[in-house]
C-alpha cells in the first residue's frame, strides 16, 4: 500500500553566546551582564560575568579599563602595569565589536584582549612600538624625539 505524508523539518542554527532551550526548541541569547562560550547545544545556564571584565551578552566579553585578558578561555582580567594604556575593549572597532563568536573560539570579530593606548602594545599593554622607550616611567616616550644629550 503506498501512501504519502508531509513531513515538516526545521533547523535550529544556535550560535556560540545562546543557549539552546529543549522545551521551546529554541535559541536565546545570554543577557547583558552574563555570557556563555560553550557550545549552545550543551550549555544549560549563562554565566555571571567576571571580576573586572564586561559582559553584554551573548559571547561578548572583554576587559573594563585598565585590564587586560589574554583570552576568551582564561576568563581572567589582569591589572596592566600601566593601567592607562590598557584601553576599553569596545573602542577599537566600534561596529564590529558587538558581533559575536561564528564558527570555532579562534575566530573572532573584535580584540578580545582590548586595545592598547599608542604606542603601548603586546601583552598587558607593556611594551612599547619601535622607535618608542621607556624610561624611568611605565609610560612609553618617542625616544627620537626627545632624546636629550648632555654633554
Amino acid at each position: 500500500m503506498k501512501g504519502s505524508f508531509d513531513l515538516q523539518v526545521r533547523f535550529i542554527d544556535c550560535e556560540i553566546g545562546d543557549i539552546f532551550e529543549t522545551q521551546t526548541r529554541s535559541c536565546s541569547v545570554c543577557t547583558a551582564g552574563t555570557f556563555t562560550i560553550d557550545d549552545p547545544y550543551k550549555a544549560t545556564y549563562c554565566n555571571e560575568c567576571p571580576e573586572n571584565l564586561e559582559c553584554f551578552g551573548g559571547s561578548k566579553v572583554g576587559p573594563m579599563p585598565g585590564y587586560w585578558m589574554y583570552n576568551l578561555k582564561a576568563l581572567t582580567a589582569i591589572k596592566c602595569p600601566y593601567s592607562s594604556a590598557c584601553l576599553y575593549w569596545k573602542f577599537l572597532l566600534p561596529k564590529r565589536l558587538i558581533i559575536s563568536f561564528r564558527g570555532s573560539l579562534g575566530t573572532n570579530d573584535y580584540m578580545v584582549q582590548g586595545e592598547c593606548l599608542y604606542p603601548h602594545q603586546g601583552n598587558l599593554c607593556n611594551q612599547c612600538a619601535p622607535k618608542y622607550a621607556k624610561f624611568g616611567s611605565k609610560s612609553c616616550f618617542d625616544f627620537e624625539r626627545n632624546l636629550i644629550i648632555e654633554i
